[in-house]
Order: structure tokens, then C-alpha cells, then sequence
């Protein structure tokens, strides 16, 4: 499995979505999947990730499923965050 980069605000809360994420929990994206607008997104660099939210908690991520992938984010159907 592939690992990325993510930004969450205090409270390890996802930036939109109001989505409270737990370490070692695997979410489950259900629906389509839409950069920038469904889905959990990340990033391969923690520079790329913090210019699409500045929030106070690096996250490593680990990431599978369905993806959608572009230059400098990524948006996939299965996430769980492995270190804050």
C-alpha cells in the first residue's frame, strides 16, 4: 500500500466534510470519487499537501482502493491515518 501526506486541523478533524479521523482507523469513502470534491485527499510531498490545507496536524497516511491522481494531490476511496 501506498503512504501520502495530509493536513487535518485540531482534533485530527478533516478541513470540509466534518470527518474526525482516528489512528489506525480505516475510513470508507461511499460514491463517486472527485478531486477536490469527494473523496479523501492527499499528497506524495508534505509542501504539496500543506498548500491545499494549512491546518496545525501532519498526518502520514496510507491509502487504497479507487484512486483519482494528479500532479500535486490525490484523491482515494480507503484511507487511515498512521502517524499525527
Amino acid at each position: 500500500m501506498e503512504t501520502r501526506w495530509k493536513f487535518l486541523r485540531e482534533g485530527l478533524k478533516s478541513d470540509s466534510g466534518n470527518l474526525t479521523w482516528k489512528i489506525g482507523e480505516w475510513k470508507k469513502h461511499k460514491g463517486k470519487l472527485k478531486l477536490c470534491e469527494s473523496g479523501f485527499h492527499c499528497s506524495k510531498e508534505i509542501y504539496q499537501a500543506f498548500t491545499f490545507v494549512r491546518g496545525e496536524i501532519l498526518t502520514k497516511v496510507e491509502v487504497k482502493g479507487k484512486c483519482e491522481v494528479q500532479d500535486d494531490k490525490e484523491v482515494y476511496s480507503e484511507m487511515r491515518i498512521l502517524k499525527a
